[in-house]
């Protein structure tokens, strides 16, 4: 986080301004208005986490089959 206003001199020369009282810069890259943060990187870590949640509850999922199965199979 940067306080604002605050003018970027970009590699090609260019000067990229932004007039608000705090300014976050991008570091991931995935923003459409770098230099500047537009939190882009947000919704791909939720989604992220999201899988790998989905993915662990079809797991234990799976694994509370398998108990049931093998507590009726006799022995």
């Amino acid at each position: 986080m940067v306080e604002g206003p605050v003018e970027i001199v970009m590699p090609d020369g260019t000067v990229e301004r932004c007039d608000r009282p705090v300014v976050a810069l991008c570091m991931c890259r995935r923003s459409l208005r770098s230099p500047f943060c537009d939190t882009s990187h947000r919704p791909r870590l939720r989604r992220e986490r999201r899988e790998r949640e989905k993915e662990n509850d079809e797991k234990d999922e799976k694994d509370k089959q398998e108990e049931k199965t093998e507590e009726r199979a006799p022995e």
